[in-house]
């Protein structure tokens, strides 16, 4: 994609630090765990967020230290101004507290479908379309070998659970809209709205089913 002129991105970071560098923003970072719940369960979630002495480091793993894309792709412009404002109100850690809550949840989730005898094979339909059947297969193995408080993460269970991370968070640009990757400067346009874009396509895909079927009955 196009690179964005270091004054514009001056100009995205002073906004950020403007709106975004204060507590009561930071708070709403938590909000993420909402989908841990959803969609790897309430208990998954509770022994992410409470037992963390036996959680996956992921967001080290990962290098999200950064709590979006934008922060992630940005340089100078007082980016490492930027960053210390959101270490000191707690955005960073809270924000890396719900990506970690999120992918243990998914950990928790997966490896106690795999173990399952009724629940793997419905695992093993759900990865087979994107991973092809060999690659689901060394998944569901891996995922019943290794438990999530082993520290053992093998490249099949990293692979799965960040495919599921990504269809929660925008963390990559392969998630953004092409209009982001595409617009140079114009990013500034989405800004503060990179997360909500990825709300709307959780929605949709969480529901979409759901509203679908709701409406031809209507």
């Amino acid at each position: 994609g196009k690179t964005v002129d270091p004054i514009i991105q001056g100009i995205k970071n002073a906004s950020y630090i403007q709106v975004m560098g204060n507590f009561g923003s930071a708070i709403t970072q938590l909000a993420e765990i909402s989908y841990a719940a959803f969609f790897h369960g309430f208990d998954n979630t509770f022994h992410a967020l409470f037992n963390r002495k036996d959680n996956f480091n992921f967001t080290k793993h990962f290098g999200l230290q950064d709590h979006h894309i934008d922060a992630q792709t940005s340089a100078g412009g007082l980016s490492k101004l930027l960053d210390k404002v959101f270490a000191g109100v707690g955005l960073k850690k809270l924000d890396q507290l719900s990506k970690n809550t999120i992918m243990n949840a998914s950990w928790k989730k997966y490896r106690a479908q795999a173990l399952r005898e009724g629940e793997s094979g419905k695992l093993m339909d759900e990865l087979s379309p994107v991973f092809g059947k060999e690659r689901a297969r060394v998944m569901i193995r891996d995922l019943v070998s290794n438990k999530p408080n082993s520290k053992n993460l093998t490249k099949p269970v990293e692979e799965l659970i960040w495919y599921k991370f990504l269809d929660l968070n925008p963390a990559t640009l392969t998630e953004m809209p092409s209009g982001y990757t595409e617009s140079g400067n114009a990013r500034i346009l989405y800004m503060l709205k990179t997360f909500t874009i990825k709300q709307f396509d959780v929605y949709r895909e969480a529901a979409g089913k759901d509203v679908a079927r709701a409406t031809a009955l209507y």
